[in-house]
């Protein structure tokens, strides 16, 4: 699993990034990601593995364990599954994001594969913090659910992900969207959590 934080800033591209995108990693886990594509490099090279590095954005849904960059989004899930008012300050602007299942099924497509390109990006869907919150707020009506858009540190450009569809074709389901992927993780808490 690879991810788009290698790409590096928003700011350093005109628009979405396909994979021949240069790579320009501004934090320690987006330089660790970007080294293990070289390990991925030379064990093609030097030991002839087959392997295909899948550079995913932000992985949501349910069954996610930890809070990383969308940390609040947890906070705002658990707010909404209580009924309760909840508002966080969030980054603006569009991201990327999968639905974890959307993620897995394109890693178990491409595991076995020979001939694959060496990295692919996968795209599931693009969003604002401010459409996650209208979402939960669609999905459970009552207390408010608000977000204060704020200018992101680190904010990265939108991926291309076609060449991830063009290699895998009909293997690959089409995504998920925001509202079915908010819903699948709202299933997965309990409403009396605290």
């Amino acid at each position: 699993c690879g991810s788009s934080v290698v790409y590096g800033p928003v700011a350093m591209y005109p628009g979405p990034v396909n994979e021949a995108a240069p790579l320009a990693p501004a934090t320690a886990y987006g330089l660790s990601k970007q080294l293990a594509e070289l390990a991925a490099d030379w064990a093609r090279r030097s030991l002839a593995l087959n392997v295909t590095t899948l550079r995913l954005p932000l992985v949501l849904g349910p069954g996610r364990w930890y809070g990383g960059a969308a940390a609040f989004l947890e906070r705002l899930l658990r707010a909404a599954a209580r009924g309760a008012p909840a508002h966080e300050d969030v980054p603006d602007g569009p991201f990327d994001a999968a639905h974890g299942d959307d993620a897995a099924e394109a890693l178990l497509a491409l595991a076995g594969r020979r001939g694959d390109p060496p990295v692919l990006n996968l795209t599931g869907f693009v969003a604002t913090w401010a459409e996650v919150a209208a979402t939960l707020r669609d999905l459970r009506p009552g207390p408010d659910l608000a977000v204060t858009p704020r200018p992101a540190e680190g904010a990265l450009p939108l991926m291309d992900g076609g060449l991830l569809r063009a290699t895998l074709g009909a293997a690959l389901s089409p995504p998920r969207g925001l509202r079915d992927t908010l819903s699948d993780a709202l299933h997965e808490i309990p409403e009396t959590t605290a």
